[in-house]
């Protein structure tokens, strides 16, 4: 079934409701900062195989770092870093994150 037009923007928009103003923007940099996998994630990604994209904002400062091949021991990692850009990649910077993708996903294709 096809989702009612304007379904996508009341998603987002019920996402983002909590956040908004200068507080909830501040509240929801901080919840993103406080996330931390969990033992089973770690499990979980222990035992990917396939390629990995690690897309990181490093805008918002410092933040305790993964080191993502010690947490994907099997799956080749790639690591890509956007300067300008906070933690919330996707809504902060769409222009930067979509063609990122499409090269990386032009790559994987041809390998």
């Amino acid at each position: 079934a096809l989702a009612p037009k304007g379904a996508a923007l009341m998603h987002v928009a019920r996402y983002l409701a909590p956040y908004v103003g200068s507080e909830g923007v501040t509240q929801l940099l901080q919840a993103a900062a406080a996330v931390e996998l969990s033992p089973e994630a770690r499990t979980s990604l222990a035992a990917l195989d396939c390629p990995v994209l690690v897309v990181n904002g490093l805008a918002d400062g410092p933040r305790p770092s993964l080191s993502w091949p010690s947490v994907l021991p099997g799956a080749p990692v790639t690591i890509e870093r956007l300067p300008d850009v906070g933690r919330l990649i996707p809504e902060e910077a769409p222009e930067a994150l979509a063609p990122l993708l499409l090269r990386w996903l032009r790559r994987q294709r041809s390998d």
